[in-house]
């Protein structure tokens, strides 16, 4: 089964991630449980998924990132204590 990368960030960070190339993705919107609007990008190349999380590791930014096969959590990490994660 083929592997993704889901990277949930503030909505407000949203406007960081600069798209190049010509690489497919996708973005969705949800709501935290605290009330937070969070987005969620969602890729089948790692190489993307690495910049996102520099672009953001750059400017110091909260997020979490998950690699997915089919419905399973691979794995994920949590940066810089996102607030809007559900403990």
């Amino acid at each position: 089964m083929a592997r993704r990368f889901e990277l949930s960030i503030s909505e407000a960070d949203v406007e960081l991630i600069d798209q190049v190339g010509d690489t497919t993705f996708s973005l969705r919107s949800e709501i935290g449980p605290d009330g937070t609007r969070i987005g969620v990008l969602e890729t089948m190349d790692e190489g993307l998924a690495v910049q996102w999380t520099r672009i953001l590791d750059g400017r110091e930014r909260p997020y979490i990132v998950r690699v997915m096969e089919g419905t399973d959590v691979i794995s994920e990490r949590r940066v810089r204590n996102p607030t809007w994660v559900e403990e």
